[in-house]
């Protein structure tokens, strides 16, 4: 997968803490891309494990894409827990 972490222009230290779109402000933003052929089940498991990487870590990450039911926490976005 090619990942690039970009500088939110959007950053705003007081919105970012917001729930549930203060995702939206945060500082940065990482965009991950398949690179060339992905099967997708591989391409959801890759996100999946990226994502609770980041969660044990200490990290706040959400997802924002359009298989986010797919994802563990769906995504991380307005996640209600079990």
């Amino acid at each position: 997968m090619d990942l690039s972490l970009v500088k939110n222009d959007d950053f705003d230290a007081i919105q970012r803490l917001d729930f549930p779109y203060g995702f939206l402000h945060s500082r940065y933003y990482l965009e991950v891309e398949p690179n060339g052929y992905f099967e997708f089940q591989r391409y959801i498991m890759s996100i999946s494990l990226l994502l609770e990487s980041l969660w044990a870590s200490g990290l706040n990450a959400v997802a924002a894409c359009n298989f986010e039911e797919l994802l563990p926490r769906k995504g991380g976005y307005n996640y209600v827990g079990d």
